[in-house]
Formats: structure tokens, sequence, C-alpha cells
């Protein structure tokens, strides 16, 4: 478990190690953007769906 400075240090490269993996197509993030791109597709399908 990470105390509040660890989890800080983790929280702020966050976006930039999803990003990088996504990228790269390697664990733990591969497909981040294409499971985020289905979700909001599949929101956007129902009526007076607002994200």
């Amino acid at each position: 478990m990470l105390d509040n400075k660890g989890f800080d240090l983790w929280a702020d490269g966050y976006d930039e190690a999803v990003g990088l993996s996504d990228e790269e197509n390697s664990y733990p993030f591969a497909g981040y953007k294409d499971v985020l791109g289905g979700i909001f597709k599949e929101i956007m399908t129902k009526e007076n769906a607002r994200i």
C-alpha cells in the first residue's frame, strides 16, 4: 500500500503511463483508449445521454 507521498508520486505520472502503455500496447493499459471509446459510443446510443 502506498502512503500519501507514494500515491502522489504515482498519480503525477498516471496519465503519461496510461498513454505510453496504450501506445505501446503493453500491460497494464493496452487498449485503454479503445475501451473508453467503446463505453462512450454505448452511452451515446441512449436517448438523452450526457457525458
